[in-house]
């Protein structure tokens, strides 16, 4: 699953920010505002994907199975790579940040030459693999040595209040850690459930117990944030072009990621290729953060950051009803009943052809 995730991540964005290179040449765009806009829409919704992935009973099931020698665990099912793919955009998510003032063109004004321009483009992406080392030296030495003894402390201690706190805390300093180091603190708080994960299966069972409230409260949070940023009366003078817009966007993000995933998957797993793709049809809400600075460093306008805002809100809008169409079609056809249902087609047309 790593090849996939990191490679097909990679090839998916790739496709897109290309794809949209060549559309904003055909617009007058700069090649740089091009870029950052197709970036930010190639980038999918972790949170909604978790949602979508609690709904249909996947996460539960991952729980309960128990891998054996007669029946080992799929090594390539859609959950796994969905969340492979995301985490590694969340990657993507930190090095776009990093180079947004690059992108802008601050503090490449003393390159001068294309050379200069591209040295500073290499320090930049040098500094970040950096720093990404650095996180994960810390994650790991943290998790073994500081973590493990204190959450021991805290579990003997029989309190679930100060359970939820040190987790919350160890939460906030990771993403504390990440967001100084210029990396996205949505990976510092997925390496931060990474260490407690390894504690242990119990710790992270009763955690998860714990947590579920308050992940459910925040979510409902986070989703209502998002209409905050919405305008009524654009959505309603620019709707047909906006849904015109978030319907190319979707369908090349569905097509394009089918694609990929037909290069990359086996042909045993190429079924997983299309419920994949429906999770990642859709544009991140951090599209909005990278918009919002974008938009304050000059990079691109007011009208594309609303496009770009519009887009997002639609895009989310649309996906659970093509989430859910996908993952009806790809259960009935594992079902006998869309077999009989072929055979009954093909035993009727023959006279239905005779009676026209």
């Amino acid at each position: 699953v790593f090849k996939v995730a990191t490679i097909g991540c990679t090839m998916m964005m790739s496709v897109m920010v290309i794809a949209g290179i060549v559309v904003g040449l055909q617009l007058k765009s700069t090649i740089n505002e091009s870029a950052f806009v197709s970036a930010c829409l190639s980038l999918s919704s972790t949170p909604l994907v978790v949602k979508f992935l609690s709904q249909t009973g996947y996460l539960d099931r991952r729980e309960e199975e128990v891998p054996t020698s007669s029946r080992p665990r799929p090594e390539y099912d859609y959950g796994t790579i969905l969340l492979g793919v995301l985490i590694m955009q969340d990657v993507w998510l930190g090095i776009l940040m990093a180079l947004l003032p690059v992108l802008a063109g601050h503090g490449t004004s003393g390159a001068g030459t294309v050379e200069g321009v591209a040295r500073h483009y290499a320090w930049v992406t040098l500094e970040l693999v950096i720093n990404l080392v650095s996180v994960l030296l810390v994650t790991v030495l943290g998790a073994r040595y500081v973590v493990s003894f204190v959450f021991k402390q805290l579990v003997m201690s029989g309190s679930r209040e100060i359970l939820v706190l040190g987790s919350v805390t160890l939460v906030f300093l990771m993403l504390t850690i990440t967001n100084y180091l210029q990396v996205s603190m949505e990976l510092g708080c997925f390496l931060a459930g990474v260490m407690l994960s390894a504690q242990g299966p119990q710790l992270a069972g009763d955690l998860e117990k714990l947590m579920q409230q308050i992940k459910d409260f925040l979510g409902c949070i986070f989703f209502a944030s998002i209409g905050l940023h919405i305008f009524p009366t654009f959505l309603v003078y620019e709707l047909t072009i906006l849904t015109t817009l978030t319907l190319a966007v979707v369908g090349f993000k569905f097509f394009s990621s089918v694609a990929v995933l037909s290069v990359l998957l086996p042909d045993n797993s190429r079924k997983s290729k299309w419920v994949v793709s429906a999770g990642l049809a859709q544009v991140s809400e951090f599209s909005l953060v990278l918009g919002s600075r974008a938009r304050r460093l000059g990079l691109i306008s007011r009208e594309v950051y609303l496009l770009i805002l519009s887009v997002t809100t639609l895009s989310l809008l649309f996906a659970p009803i093509l989430w859910r169409a996908t993952v009806w079609q790809s259960r009935l056809r594992q079902s006998t009943a869309y077999v009989a249902i072929l055979l009954l087609v093909a035993s009727l047309s023959p006279a239905l052809l005779y009676r026209a």
